[in-house]
C-alpha cells in the first residue's frame, strides 16, 4: 500500500474513502468532511491465495438454547 497525504488530517475529522478496483490493483482517494482531498493517488495490490476451510457442525450447549 502506498499513499501520500496532500493536506493535514486532524483527530476527529470525518474521512471518506473512494476506491476504484481493477483486478488485484486498487486506487483510492480520501476526502475530509469539507470535501477537501487529503490523500490522493493512493494505491495497493492484493494477492489472493487459495485456502481450504473445514467447518465442523456443532450443536448448541443446552444451557445456551433458548426455551420456547
Amino acid at each position: 500500500m502506498n499513499a501520500r497525504f496532500s493536506k493535514p488530517v486532524i483527530p476527529g475529522d470525518t474521512l471518506t474513502v473512494s476506491m476504484w478496483v481493477d483486478g488485484s490493483n486498487a486506487l483510492f482517494r480520501t476526502t475530509n468532511q469539507d470535501g477537501d482531498v487529503v490523500i490522493d493517488q493512493g494505491g495497493f495490490y492484493v494477492r489472493l491465495i487459495k485456502v481450504r476451510m473445514v467447518v465442523e457442525a456443532q450443536t448448541w450447549p443446552r444451557s445456551l438454547t433458548r426455551s420456547r
